[in-house]
């Protein structure tokens, strides 16, 4: 039986049954990718997804976004995407003067290239399983900041301070802090980036093939 960590443990975990195993989604980016060097990134900040306060609090990431862009004026926060609370957003940066600054771009057919030319990647969801996007993200080699989101899938995959950072929920302030801290430390910003991409050899189509290979015959030698 494979253990899960202590912050993935639900209500139900004790009566789950063995055999089990833990198998995440692999990692779709190309090994190909060139991972341009942080300051010759532009100033954008990319998000993708569903537009969803409730559960991806961007209207924490509009107000870190608010304070960031003072000292950092050259910078663009563009959503791509659509959800139920495009309009609330909308209304948020309207209120915070910011019409110049945030752009909803809808739906893009090309995330992955939308990603790459992302300054920063920056989750500030305040529940998430293993983030899809993080994982993406951190492959590209994106300096990375997240939320320690529950039940704690952002920390399986960034040691903080090392391949990323992880800041407290619905903290705007330790948001914007990390951003800039990322501007005055552009060296350090790609050393953490480098190291984000390392998650790719955990995530690969390959190596989650193999999990899968490895617990099916695990299955298969159990039943006979």
């Amino acid at each position: 039986m494979v253990r899960f960590p202590n912050c993935l443990k639900w209500p139900y975990y004790n009566n789950i049954k063995s055999p089990i195993a833990i198998i995440h989604n692999p990692v779709l980016c190309s090994n190909n990718i060139e991972i341009a060097p942080f300051e010759k990134r532009p100033d954008t900040i990319n998000v993708l997804g569903r537009l969803d306060i409730f559960q991806k609090r961007h209207d924490i990431l509009i107000e870190a976004f608010s304070k960031f862009v003072k000292e950092y004026p050259s910078f663009k926060l563009v959503f791509y995407g659509d959800g139920p609370d495009k309009e609330k957003m909308q209304n948020q940066v309207v209120q915070l003067g910011l019409e110049e600054k945030v752009i909803f771009a809808g739906i893009t057919n090309s995330p992955i290239e939308v990603m790459q030319n992302s300054k920063m990647y920056i989750l500030t969801s305040d529940f998430e399983g293993i983030p899809n996007s993080l994982i993406e993200a951190m492959s590209l080699g994106l300096p990375c900041i997240s939320t320690d989101c529950r039940p704690g899938g952002a920390r399986l995959l960034i040691n903080d301070g090392i391949n990323g950072f992880i800041v407290p929920q619905g903290d705007s302030n330790a948001i914007a802090e990390k951003m800039k801290w990322y501007m005055q430390h552009p060296n350090e910003a790609d050393k953490i980036g480098l190291e984000g991409i390392k998650i790719k050899n955990t995530f690969s189509e390959e190596a989650i093939i193999n999990q899968w290979e490895g617990y099916l015959y695990r299955l298969i030698q159990e039943s006979t």
